[in-house]
């Protein structure tokens, strides 16, 4: 498969500019003119945004469903586990299988522009429904639930990371998610067990102190921020201006919609409104872009997060809302992202670009989002979208999936 995006205003961690963004396979090339084959083109227009695929930093894909659950504020994040797995909801979302609850969450995350996932939960749950998944999940990595002595036991901190800094992989893990005294002194287990380094992804870190700040600074490893599921859990936020000020890489994740935001654009907007909520001035959109294409790239070590050659081609275009690609960000919601591509394929996206699907010979069907319709190339996708419909008697709406098969 090869085609031509032109006239796009193209934006990556390099910068912005305009011109054609090739597509060769499932990588990303510069056209050469000179080619006696020509490949297929596509005029893209003046009106739209090219940026790099966006990554949520953070999710747990067999959490994604609705209603939220949650009587808080919580201590710490177990006694909302508690309240999750007592609650009907959890009954009701078993009714699911897991995959069919991944496929989901795929499409929940594809539909606001995202292309790689981070995935919180062991490799024996989802590493038979990774192959089978329409966007990226990152697959290589190793995984603590916490570091307390009352998380769920997925690994030993100690010994993941030792798995990870030889692998050369992201040790991930929820931090300080709480304000007990245990909570509080997740960094210090970490340098206890000398786990706290590059190789490290800590997520939530919502009572890290000054001095943890300093360290992970120093020890140049990464954080996760998730404000819409800190602020519903614990009704407050990490301090994340200190996150930045101490030149922390900090990446910015949804949560399971069960406590978190309904998706990624939603999560930008909410950051910058928390952000001068707590510190009364903006946050840079710039430090947005960055929250969700280079800055977990490099954390989790994945190729992502840019439009170079032979970089992998994932990528999405979106409307252009004002004339600045960053603050841009803040102002799109579902309906205006207008093709996501995913591995060179492009999968989702307005019916404008059904001319491209059609001389790609792409199969593709038609849906509504937000009173838009789109096209979804995805085969199975309607199939499970139907189930819901007939799951429980009655259509079941999840508002993080405005789809509309009608």
């Amino acid at each position: 498969m090869e085609y031509l995006l032109t006239n796009i205003h193209r934006i990556d961690s390099k910068g912005e500019g305009k011109g054609i963004l090739g597509v060769s396979s499932d990588n990303l090339i510069t056209y050469n003119s000179k080619k006696t084959k020509k490949p297929v083109s596509f005029n893209v227009g003046g009106d739209y945004y090219a940026y790099p695929g966006f990554i949520n930093s953070h999710d747990h894909l067999l959490g994604n469903y609705f209603p939220r659950v949650g009587n808080g504020p919580y201590l710490n994040w177990l006694p909302w586990d508690n309240d999750l797995k007592s609650a009907k909801i959890y009954q009701e979302r078993a009714k699911l299988t897991n995959y069919e609850i991944y496929f989901i969450a795929c499409l929940r995350n594809l539909i606001s522009g995202v292309t790689w996932i981070s995935d919180h939960i062991p490799h024996v749950v989802n590493e038979k429904f990774i192959p089978h998944l329409p966007i990226n999940i990152i697959s290589r990595y190793t995984l603590a639930h916490e570091v307390s002595s009352y998380d769920l036991k997925w690994g030993d901190p100690k010994k993941e990371h030792e798995i990870a800094k030889k692998e050369k992989i992201p040790f991930i893990t929820h931090i300080e998610e709480g304000f007990d005294e245990e909570a509080k002194k997740g960094v210090d287990y970490l340098k206890e067990y000398q786990a706290l380094d590059e190789y490290t992804v800590m997520v939530h870190g919502i009572a890290l102190s000054e001095e943890d700040l300093k360290d992970i600074g120093i020890a140049k490893a990464h954080l996760v921020w998730c404000p819409t599921s800190n602020t519903f859990m614990f009704s407050k936020t990490a301090d994340v201006k200190n996150w930045l000020k101490n030149k922390i890489n900090v990446c910015l994740g949804t949560d399971s919609p069960m406590s978190g935001g309904l998706n990624l654009l939603e999560e930008i907007r909410f950051a910058r409104s928390v952000y001068e909520k707590m510190y009364g001035e903006k946050l840079d959109e710039r430090l947005i872009f960055q929250m969700i294409t280079s800055n977990p790239a490099k954390a989790f070590k994945i190729p992502a997060g840019d439009l170079s050659e032979n970089s992998p081609a994932n990528f999405v275009i979106t409307r252009k809302i004002t004339d600045n690609p960053y603050t841009n960000l803040a102002y799109l919601t579902l309906s205006d992202i207008a093709l996501v591509v995913v591995n060179g394929k492009p999968l989702y996206g307005d019916m404008k670009f059904a001319p491209l699907l059609k001389e790609l010979k792409i199969q593709h069907w038609k849906i509504e989002v937000e009173n838009e319709e789109k096209f979804l190339a995805i085969r199975g996708s309607l199939k499970i979208l139907k189930k819901l419909k007939t799951l429980l008697g009655y259509p079941k709406y999840l508002p993080f999936l405005p789809i509309n098969l009608d």
